[in-house]
């Protein structure tokens, strides 16, 4: 295979994996924010 063909699958892999990075970390961000919520709901109700 020529390099180009190497490094453009190298930079689309790379890419990919970027995006599922955010992705996950995103959602992470989503579970924490509603674990504190949930957390100040039930202090609130006492």
């Amino acid at each position: 295979m020529k390099p180009i063909v190497i490094i453009a699958i190298a930079v689309g892999c790379s890419i990919i994996a970027m995006i599922g990075v955010s992705f996950a970390m995103e959602m992470y961000a989503v579970y924490h924010a509603q674990q504190g919520m949930k957390n100040y709901l039930e202090h609130e109700e006492l």
